[in-house]
């Protein structure tokens, strides 16, 4: 490219900004550029430790999987040393990164200078140096990286890798704390009056403890809590105070053993909230009417004995939903839809209730092959029911992952691509067998679609006044599946749809329903035209039959 040098027009004040992005290796290194870049790297305020800066040790086998020491460990906490102790240094540091990639627990554990029998930290050492007493963010992180083939396959690490004492931290003036995989530990009463962000991924700590940091941090905003395992307490239950948070998110462990329980006691203020584990572990008391956005990701919980998932789970499933009434937009994840049904005519008085101000949904759930395909339609309908103001409706069905699986390998048809499949239908378009399966003009694919009792025939009130978008996500297995008639169902009766976007997964031409849904959508206002015709003129003929009957009576 032409043109001078234009990274030497900007100030040093701005060089040094950029060099504080990069990991300290290089940005020291930036001192070799010219003289003039020699004492910027002195004005870095983040200290950026990564494994990766010592270059690729991926063919030192048995230094990565811990057991031996590869040096890793000396060569972060010098550079840690020289960068800070280092003369004319004119800024104070403000960020402190830590990233360490490697294979297994064996091998974190001997960088951090940590084990079971080993107390001595990397990080306690590096948080001890008084340069850093006014540290604003600190960030410990983990990255496994492929094994070699010929190695045992990669494992995903839940287990604290090493330990901090939480006094070892600046209290005024620590903002942000994102951890993994560390055992946090409290010998003395700790206050964090500047914290706002707090991120612990597979972390470990006793509840109470958490607790009191967390009351004692009157401005933390974000809160993610990821996989965390509690200490010293048989109940294992973690009650959330927080005045001041604004987005949460908790994610329990996928163990069936686990005892964790979060409850939410007081966030009023909280906007956003994600959460993901089983309807069981999780409860809230708090009044929140500022929420915006609810993501829910509920994992299948099973029987007392540990046997084959619950099916019947819709009464903790609203009771859940109810806490989020006054929310404007929720993605729902489920283990199978068929489960939050309401089927009871007599208690939906009791579990259903009204989202007000609800204008976006996400349903994401799988459809039980043991299960009752009505079910199915009317927890939708529940759904639609509770949603009076809906304006985009997104439903994803995905194929079950196990039963794809099963029908693979149980399968003896060799499969064949889409476009062969194409080629083959279209040489056979005037054949006999192919005449029922291809355009019949006086045919809508109507014919091929069954109703679904709990949905056709009903009225709801988003579809006649509020549904605008609805997207259908699914893989198409026949043309009369549950999903076809679903999107059947949203083509004749939504009143002010704009988009109806449907994704069956396939890529032949004779495999696609969007060639259905236009005419669906064109024949819908002639069918509900006729259908009410047939109600105006129903009552006449009953009043006729009974006139009939009633002369008949009288003749007699």
């Amino acid at each position: 490219m032409g043109g001078g040098d234009r990274l030497s027009d900007l100030s040093d004040d701005l060089l040094a900004a950029v060099i504080s992005l990069l990991p300290t290796r290089e940005a020291v290194r930036t001192a070799a550029l010219s003289r003039r870049w020699r004492p910027v790297w002195l004005r870095a305020h983040s200290l950026i430790l990564d494994t990766r800066s010592y270059g690729d040790r991926s063919e030192d086998i048995w230094a990565y999987f811990g057991r031996q020491n590869d040096g890793t460990h000396d060569r972060l906490f010098s550079n840690a040393r020289n960068f800070l102790d280092a003369a004319g240094r004119s800024s104070h540091v403000r960020n402190l990164s830590l990233t360490v990639h490697g294979r297994n627990k064996e091998y974190f554990q001997v960088v951090m200078g940590c084990s079971w029998r080993d107390t001595y930290g990397l990080v306690a050492s590096i948080l001890g140096v008084s340069a850093l007493r006014r540290l604003e963010e600190v960030r410990v992180k983990f990255q496994v990286v492929p094994s070699p083939p010929h190695c045992e396959r990669d494992k995903k690490i839940y287990d604290w890798v090493y330990k901090l004492d939480t006094a070892q931290l600046p209290e005024h003036t620590l903002r942000v704390l994102d951890l993994d995989n560390c055992r946090l530990e409290e010998s003395a009463a700790v206050s964090f009056p500047r914290l706002s962000s707090l991120r612990l991924c597979k972390c470990s700590s006793s509840a109470k403890d958490l607790e009191g940091w967390i009351r004692t941090a009157p401005s933390l905003g974000t809160m993610h809590i990821e996989d965390h395992d509690f200490l010293y307490d048989d109940t294992r239950r973690f009650a959330l105070h927080s005045p001041s948070l604004t987005a949460l998110t908790i994610v329990l462990r996928p163990c069936l053993s686990t005892r964790e329980h979060f409850e939410v006691v007081d966030a009023p203020r909280l906007r956003t909230f994600k959460y993901k584990g089983t309807l069981d572990a999780f409860s809230m008391k708090s009044q929140t009417r500022n929420l915006e956005q609810v993501d829910l990701t509920i994992r299948r919980f099973y029987g007392e004995t540990g046997g084959s998932p619950v099916k019947i789970w819709f009464a903790p499933f609203w009771q859940l939903l109810r806490n989020f009434r006054h929310v404007k937009a929720i993605k729902l994840k489920v283990p199978n839809i068929d489960g939050i049904v309401v089927v009871d005519k007599d208690v939906r008085h009791q579990h259903l209730f009204t989202f007000p101000g609800l204008e976006r949904l996400e349903l994401r759930g799988f459809l039980d092959p043991a299960g009752s395909r009505d079910d199915a339609a009317l927890a939708i309908a529940n759904l639609l029911q509770c949603c009076p103001v809906l304006h985009d409706l997104l439903i994803r069905i995905p194929t079950d992952p196990y039963r794809a699986l099963y029908e693979t390998q149980t399968s003896t048809q060799v499969r064949v691509s889409d476009f062969d499949v194409s080629m083959d239908v279209f040489r056979r378009r005037f054949s006999k067998e192919m005449v029922p399966l291809m355009l019949d003009p006086d045919d809508d694919g109507s014919s091929q679609c069954s109703v679904l009792p709990g949905l056709t025939g009903c009225r709801f009130r988003c579809l006649d006044n509020h549904l605008k978008n609805v997207t259908l996500q699914f893989e198409l297995k026949e043309l009369n599946s549950f999903e076809v008639c679903l999107a059947k169902f949203f083509a004749k009766n939504s009143m002010v749809l704009e988009t109806l976007q449907i994704d069956d997964g396939k890529h032949n031409f004779l495999r696609h329903v969007n060639w259905m849904v236009e005419r669906w959508r064109a024949n819908a206002p002639k069918q509900r035209k006729q259908t009410e015709c047939d109600s105006a003129d129903s009552p006449k003929q009953t009043g006729k039959r009974k006139l009939r009957n009633y002369r008949v009576y009288n003749a007699e």
